[in-house]
């Protein structure tokens, strides 16, 4: 009895894309899901007097890199940092902090999140159903 295959080399470069575009795809539903999440601390930690810093701070820019937050207020700088006359009231940056710790220890809870949106979406991550 002889048996003999073919197309091997073809099928291991068709798993190693596979395993390249999902590692992708992960990391970017990761980092998304830390965007949506740092927007929601941001906002909820932000001054309420105006709420011009609650409503206008958002992920302006998710790349499988990186997250990117903005404020357009003007005084937001200001407000999270403080002057000379007023000492600074963090929202921003404890909120990117506090997002930093809870990826880390719940990786794999938000993990799970996002390849189960890869799934429910066909395989194709659409980082916009999330903002």
């Amino acid at each position: 009895m002889t048996i003999q295959w073919e197309g091997l080399d073809e099928l291991d470069q068709a798993l190693a894309s596979i395993a390249s575009g999902a590692e992708t795809v992960l990391e970017s539903g990761l980092l998304s899901e830390a965007g949506t999440l740092g927007e929601r601390m941001m906002k909820t930690a932000a001054p309420k007097d105006t709420h011009q810093l609650e409503n206008r701070t958002q992920v302006t820019r998710v790349t499988p890199s990186d997250v990117e937050w903005r404020s357009d207020v003007p005084y937001a700088g200001y407000q999270d940092f403080g002057t000379a006359r007023q000492p600074g009231r963090p929202y921003f940056r404890s909120s990117i902090v506090a997002v930093g710790r809870l990826i880390t220890r719940r990786s794999p809870t938000l993990l799970q999140r996002s390849l189960a949106r890869v799934l429910r979406s066909g395989g194709v991550w659409n980082p916009r159903k999330l903002i």
